[in-house]
């Protein structure tokens, strides 16, 4: 068996296993908003004709990115329930940028990071001794995952709004992991120790988890362009979105 032989073999089967790895995660954000690799129309074209032909990705089709009409429209013939009013729909971006990431769960929650100087004078904001911000949005290392400031200033504006109940729906690539179930779980505590009343989905299906917060009449995003995508479908729908996706 000759070198050039094994080399090609070796080739070939790396790319199948990236191949499949790509084909069989579903990245729904990435392909409506053409990131990444699927700004390329014959990389799209490949990764939906392996897509199940009721997805969203499929139905989207391989027109324009960012079409969130679209988006809407397809949410709205599969009937999805409206969420009560006295409720928020809360979506975390956990999975991979928190699992893979070498920071504690801690560290991704709690860490203070820096703020402008429009100070609310509620002692309901204050943790540790140190006063959060309303109005601002420190922004995360990792861009997708919020700490423990944004969610406080969240807190504070359902209040409000006059919620009483936040339903949160938790998901990433691939499966979700211990140190991500720690991070739900820490954000969970913290909406309950302000009265909430807290629902967790976590990681069910892009789709109807889509369209479930995209018909919600009051949004919470997390990091990242699938809670962008969600966010301008709950505005085109007339809900209010709080907070900011970055």
């Amino acid at each position: 068996m000759s070198v050039i032989f094994i080399i090609s073999l070796t080739i070939i089967l790396i790319f199948l296993f990236f191949f499949s790895f790509w084909i069989n995660n579903y990245r729904l954000g990435d392909f409506i908003r053409q990131s990444a690799e699927f700004k390329y129309l014959p990389l799209r074209y490949i990764y939906r004709k392996f897509q199940n032909r009721k997805s969203i990705v499929y139905k989207y089709g391989l027109g324009k990115k960012n079409n969130y009409q679209k988006i809407q429209r397809i949410c709205d013939s599969q009937l999805v329930k409206k969420i009560e009013k006295n409720r928020a729909v809360m979506h975390l971006r956990v999975g991979e940028v928190i699992d893979n990431n070498i920071k504690t769960v801690h560290e991704l929650f709690h860490k203070v990071y820096p703020v402008n100087k429009k100070k609310i004078k509620d002692p309901e904001l204050e943790v540790n001794g140190t006063l959060s911000y309303l109005g601002t949005r420190p922004k995360h290392p990792l861009g997708y995952v919020k700490n423990i400031f944004y969610y406080q200033e969240i807190a504070y504006k359902l209040k409000k709004l006059g919620v009483s109940k936040i339903i949160i729906i938790a998901g990433g690539l691939g499966n979700i992991g211990k140190k991500s179930r720690e991070y739900v779980n820490l954000v969970k505590s913290l909406l309950e120790d302000k009265s909430f009343d807290v629902e967790v989905r976590i990681n069910t299906d892009a789709d109807s988890d889509l369209c479930i917060m995209g018909n919600s009449r009051i949004f919470i995003p997390s990091g990242g362009g699938y809670s962008k995508i969600i966010s301008e479908v709950v505005r085109i729908n007339g809900g209010i979105v709080i907070g900011k996706h970055s």
